[in-house]
């Protein structure tokens, strides 16, 4: 079993396993196990069975991806199901993902893609994924209603949540300096914290314009630019040791090489939570932040069409989408997964929020100015 990457992504790893009925939860190579309870088949939901379809024994459904986003016996129990080998390919970025597809031929490489809400519609305009067939997903009905009508893509027409969460600090608990706030690494002193940035357009120049007490979703030109130069002079600052991944980014907090980094929740919780530590630490920003949602759509040249309905409507079931979530430590969108999560994430607030901190988070969509976000972005990364 390996991970393949595809573009600028950081790991060449591929998976030649099957297909066939799981549920969702946000991505990680495979870390250090957690203790999370058993899940019988007593307690899936009673239509777990996949509906019928063409057999897919002998053929390989390509899932393009997060990395560090998928558990390994998911895919195994997929393959046991349908005969069907999963083949994941990864992506660090939206953009590259974006750009991957819009190569000559591009949409037609993969069956699934998992991609972050606000470029959904850009996917759309693009003509790179296709509407769902909702018949063909029984299992849509786990959906939480908060993920059904979301801007992005009401109905869920032309995506289903995979997982979600928020954006945030990881830090090391042992600078008393700390604070809790994107001052940290946007107005960084001198004998401050050592920092890691986010290597995401969209993420970063988000937070830095929430720092500002601006919109993430900033249409003023003006607000981004100014957003850019605090990019650009975090980035320059000495303190700042560059632009990340979230996975790596958690990996240089870990490694000591940085006491604070912006990242991800499931990959920073999942993280702490496998070293077992309670020297690292992970929260929301006192200013808001960014709550994100995955998504699961299929490519509009999908060569396995009958085998990318099949993955998804399996990651839509209670019993998988608990293992996906149990295993990642991201937020689950599937309700009826709920009773099967373990109850230590479910009382973690780093993972599921307070209702008092998710009205100072922001979702992000598509900006009329985004060639800005583009040219600041490329602008503050060359500084």
């Amino acid at each position: 079993m390996t991970y393949r990457t595809t573009g600028v992504t950081r790991r060449r790893i591929a998976w030649g396993l099957g297909v066939a009925g799981l549920l969702m939860s946000g991505g990680c190579n495979k870390p250090t196990s957690t203790s999370q309870p058993t899940v019988t088949k007593a307690e899936a939901d009673a239509s777990s069975v996949l509906p019928p379809v063409v057999s897919l024994k002998g053929t390989t459904v390509k899932v393009y991806m997060y990395s560090e986003y998928m558990d390994e016996s998911l895919l195994e129990t997929f393959k046991e199901r349908t005969g069907a080998a999963v083949e994941v390919l990864t992506y660090e970025d939206a953009e590259t993902m974006k750009a991957q597809l819009q190569t000559a031929g591009g949409a037609k490489q993969y069956d699934v893609v998992v991609a972050p809400d606000y470029i959904i519609p850009l996917l759309a305009e693009a003509n790179l994924i296709q509407p769902l067939d909702h018949s063909r997903l029984p299992h849509g009905k786990n959906v939480d209603a908060r993920f059904r009508q979301q801007p992005y893509d009401p109905g869920n027409k032309l995506s289903m949540p995979y997982q979600w969460g928020t954006n945030g600090l990881v830090y090391r608990k042992i600078r008393p300096d700390f604070q809790p706030s994107y001052a940290t690494i946007f107005a960084p002193e001198a004998n401050g914290p050592r920092f890691a940035l986010l290597d995401s357009i969209r993420d970063t120049l988000g937070a830095a314009l929430i720092y500002s007490g601006k919109s993430a979703n900033s249409e003023s030109d003006g607000e981004v630019e100014a957003a850019g130069a605090i990019v650009a002079r975090a980035k320059k600052s000495k303190k700042c040791i560059g632009l990340f991944g979230s996975p790596d980014a958690v990996d240089k907090v870990v490694a000591g090489e940085a006491d604070v980094a912006m990242a991800y929740s499931g990959d920073a919780v999942k993280r702490i939570l496998s070293l077992k530590t309670a020297d690292i630490g992970y929260l929301v920003p006192k200013e808001g932040s960014i709550q994100w949602i995955d998504n699961m759509s299929i490519t509009s040249g999908a060569p396995n069409r009958d085998g990318a309905y099949a993955f998804i409507d399996f990651i839509l079931e209670a019993e998988i989408g608990a293992r996906l979530s149990n295993y990642l430590h991201y937020a689950s969108p599937n309700e009826a997964a709920r009773t099967m999560l373990a109850k230590e994430d479910l009382a973690n607030e780093a993972i599921y929020p307070p209702v008092d901190l998710l009205g100072k988070l922001e979702l992000l969509r598509v900006p009329g100015n985004l060639k800005t976000y583009d040219f600041v972005w490329t602008k503050a990364k060359s500084q």
